[in-house]
């Protein structure tokens, strides 16, 4: 089968995963479906459509990075992305912290110091932040200072919204507790959102 087929399966018939129901628009579930791959080499969903599509996977320990692309083609624009759950996968309880980016193009890159002015916007993610990530993404900083303040604003080149039609792609970080050590890990779930131009 090939992947569009599959995700279009997954998308329309697929009921009933580890967590009960699962949603409409959910196009992804790492869970059901296999671990989605590190950020240099991003799962390729193609062109979606208008209205929500949903990606969930968990991050932490072994697996510190899950990264996926997608194509907002023309006549659409890229309105929303919204942190749906993020918690720990075995209690439930909130999610330590992580990191979340968005860059254009069809790959992605690991997060670090280095790669900061490469991303449209990327931002340290907790329970809190459930809610559409987009509005604060887009006013992230290059000011280097920035990564000194606490709590830590987000960080990249900042962009206007909704964003035009183009490739993106996005990166779940949970890699280490900053001392070498892995950290539990977090279940998380991201819906892209597209509405015609």
């Amino acid at each position: 089968m090939s992947t569009a087929a599959w995700l279009w399966f997954a998308a329309t018939a697929l009921t009933v995963d580890g967590f009960g129901y699962v949603e409409k628009g959910l196009v992804y579930d790492e869970e059901a479906m296999g671990d989605l791959p590190e950020a240099s080499n991003s799962l390729a969903l193609g062109e979606l459509a208008a209205g929500p599509t949903g990606i969930r996977g968990i991050v932490g320990g072994d697996d510190p990075e899950d990264s996926f692309s997608f194509v907002v083609p023309d006549g659409m624009v890229f309105s929303s992305l919204t942190l749906t759950t993020y918690e720990d996968p075995y209690t439930g309880e909130d999610g330590n912290l992580g990191f979340a980016h968005l860059n254009r193009n069809e790959t992605s890159f690991t997060p670090s110091v280095e790669t900061i002015s490469r991303m449209l916007g990327g931002m340290i993610l907790t329970t809190a932040d459930i809610g559409d990530l987009l509005p604060s993404l887009s006013n992230a900083t290059l000011d280097p200072e920035a990564l000194d303040q606490d709590p830590v604003p987000p960080v990249g080149m900042g962009f206007d919204t909704p964003l035009e039609p183009d490739a993106y792609a996005i990166t779940v970080y949970n890699g280490d507790n900053g001392q070498g050590d892995p950290v539990d890990p977090v279940l998380w779930e991201l819906v892209v959102g597209l509405s015609s131009a």
